[in-house]
């Protein structure tokens, strides 16, 4: 496990699963100074980005850098586990 001397990991905003159902989806936004990652437990989803949608599915990660555009459409019962990790040094 990784931690610092204080019990936290340097930069970790929010560690969280998430169930969804199809149809539901979480609105097209940016995030200005932090990292999100998704990875999908299980279920389909539709990510779209600044250029495209794909497809992810169980196993997949998908890695949004700060300042890009995404937003997800759930096509199946989906579980995720994600989280956030605030940019350091920047500036």
């Amino acid at each position: 496990m990784a931690r610092d001397s204080k019990n936290e990991i340097p930069g970790l905003l929010q560690f969280a699963k998430a169930c969804f159902k199809p149809g539901q989806f979480i609105e097209e936004h940016k995030h200005q100074s932090m990292y999100e990652v998704f990875y999908i437990n299980y279920g389909k989803i539709a990510f779209k980005n600044e250029n495209d949608e794909i497809l992810a599915e169980k196993g997949d990660t998908i890695i949004v850098e700060p300042e890009t555009m995404h937003g997800l459409r759930f096509l199946e019962d989906t579980e995720m586990i994600y989280f956030n990790l605030e940019v350091q040094g920047e500036g």
